[in-house]
Formats: structure tokens, C-alpha cells, sequence
């Protein structure tokens, strides 16, 4: 198999057929290299390259979240949408209880049990105590977990880091957050912003960075396919860094027959256009309230109306 962990796998019956849909229509969303096996990947590169999340992007966030305090009190709960390993989310909720003395409860939501119990443990490392998690898949459709979860009073949501960038369909996945939340919440967003093109060329060498492709390759594993039978490449379409597999021979992963050369989009990045960005958010009932762009990176603070 490939050299990411002892054991490639799935975490639930429910994602093992999932993914064999995925399969079928040759294209693998972003969430399942964040999931099952793919979770020890994750938190052992996090752990190694922590200098990849000091890149100003939490600050960023904070900053322009800030500067909306003069247009009434902040919430004085927070949700986390994409916690992941926690390591981003430290980073805006240790400043934002600086902002909010009061600041009540956090909820950290990802797709994975098992990566929310790395979230977990980093969270209380850090001494950021009254912390829940729940298991949602944004992408899925509206949730529960976050009415079971908050008290009176508005929610800020987050949707940070640019995890925004990385779902299938940013529409339908703001319009899932917009059903779960109440009208007065309010929803900050960070997302990459297109680069200059003489920049594109350093972004798919990024990209291809063996750590990338061990990460992106992992759930592929876990659906029975060998690394030998894999060439992984990475290109810029559109507006996004895409990755893909070539199978060299022919496979029937999750029982589903694949032939030699079929190619299968294993991730997407998008990056964001500032104003196609803010007319997503008003047709998912978003009111932008504030955004500001620094370093390539658009930070949108939101209402929900």
C-alpha cells in the first residue's frame, strides 16, 4: 500500500459507500482526506510543520472580526465550522476571548469523529476549557447539532482557514449553515484570493509536495488502491489547484471497475473572487457586513438575515 500509515480505513459503514459513489462519478470531495486513516496523516504533519498555520491568516481574521465591535456587542458564543486539528482555531478563539471576556461557549464541528478527538485534546493542551464537538458534514445538508448545542442569544460562526475553498459547492454549503443558524448570527469566512498567473506555477509545486500527495492519496488507499498503480499530478483550472490520480492499470475499488488511464479528481482549492464571494453569501441569506483582503486573503464577516 502507500507510505502514509500502517492501516489504511474508513471511519464508518457510511463513508466506505459514500466514497464508492464518489468513485463512480470520478471525483473524491476534500473531507474524506480529513477522515478515517487520513486523520494520523494530518495531525502527524501538523505536528511537524506547525510554521505552516503562522502565516497571518487567524490574525487577519481576528482583526477584521474586531472591527465590527462598534456596531454592537460580539457573540458571545462560537462555532466552529472545519475545526480540524484545532491548531487555526486556537489561533482566532484565544484573541477572541481577549475581545469577549464573557465569552460563554465553543463548539468545534468537522466530518470526523476521530479528527475531533485530536481537536479535543489540543484544544485542553492549550487551556481552552468549555469546549464541545459534533460530527457534521456540511456538505450534507442542514444540521442539528448546533440548536442542540446553543443557548440563547447569537452564535458567531466560523468558517476559517479557507475550508470554504475546499467543499464541492460553496452555495449549498453556506445555505446548509444559513438553515442551521438564527437570524442576528453571524458568520466569518476566510478565503485565498486568485494569484497573479506568474504566481500559479510556485501554488502547483505547493501542491505537489510529497507531504500533499500523501495526504490527498490516503483515502484512495483506503478504497484498496496501491500507490504503484497511482500517478498523482496537480494542475490550475479555473480558479482552483486541482489533484488528480491516473490509474496505470485497471482496479475495482469498493467494487467499483475502473480502467487503465481513468483519471479521478482526489481535491479541489478554489480560489475566490472578493465580489462573486459576497454574492454567494447573499444568496445563501448572508448580509456582509465587513471584509478585508491582506496577503491574498479575504476575510468576510456576515449576518444572518
Amino acid at each position: 500500500m502507500g507510505c502514509g500509515v500502517a492501516r489504511s480505513f474508513f471511519e464508518t459503514i457510511e463513508q466506505r459507500t459514500d466514497f464508492a459513489a464518489c468513485l463512480r462519478r470520478r471525483r473524491v470531495p476534500v473531507r474524506y482526506i480529513y477522515a478515517g486513516s487520513g486523520v494520523e496523516i494530518h495531525r502527524r504533519l501538523a505536528t511537524q510543520y506547525p510554521a505552516e498555520y503562522d502565516d497571518g491568516r487567524a490574525e487577519h481574521e481576528i482583526h477584521t472580526v474586531a472591527g465590527i465591535a462598534h456596531l454592537g456587542a460580539l457573540p458571545t458564543q462560537v462555532c466552529d465550522i472545519g475545526v480540524s486539528n484545532a491548531m487555526h482555531s486556537i489561533r482566532f478563539v484565544a484573541p477572541y476571548r481577549h475581545l469577549i471576556p464573557g465569552l460563554e461557549q465553543f463548539l468545534g464541528i468537522d466530518c470526523s469523529a476521530s479528527l475531533l478527538s485530536v481537536a479535543a485534546d489540543r484544544m485542553r493542551a492549550a487551556g481552552i476549557r468549555g469546549c464541545d464537538f459534533g460530527v457534521w458534514n456540511i456538505e450534507g445538508g442542514p444540521a442539528s447539532v448546533i440548536s442542540g448545542w446553543r443557548r440563547p442569544g447569537p452564535v458567531l460562526t466560523c468558517l476559517l482557514g479557507s475550508t470554504l475553498g475546499n467543499v464541492e459547492d460553496p452555495v449549498s454549503v453556506l445555505m446548509n449553515i444559513s438553515v442551521s443558524s438564527r437570524v442576528d448570527d453571524l458568520l466569518v469566512i476566510g478565503l485565498f484570493t486568485a494569484p497573479p498567473r506568474s504566481e500559479v506555477g510556485r501554488l502547483i509545486e505547493e501542491y505537489s509536495a510529497p507531504a500533499v500527495r500523501d495526504m490527498a492519496m490516503e483515502p484512495l488507499r483506503a478504497a484498496g488502491l496501491d500507490d504503484s498503480a497511482m500517478d498523482f499530478r496537480v494542475r490550475w483550472e479555473g480558479q482552483s489547484i486541482v489533484g488528480e490520480v491516473k490509474l496505470k492499470r485497471a482496479a475495482d475499488p469498493l467494487g467499483v471497475p475502473l480502467g487503465p488511464g481513468t483519471s479521478i479528481t482526489c481535491f479541489v482549492s478554489r480560489r475566490h473572487d472578493r465580489d462573486a464571494a459576497l454574492d454567494r453569501l447573499r444568496a445563501a441569506r448572508w448580509r456582509p457586513v465587513v471584509d478585508e483582503t491582506s496577503d491574498r486573503y479575504l476575510v468576510v464577516v456576515a449576518r444572518r438575515v
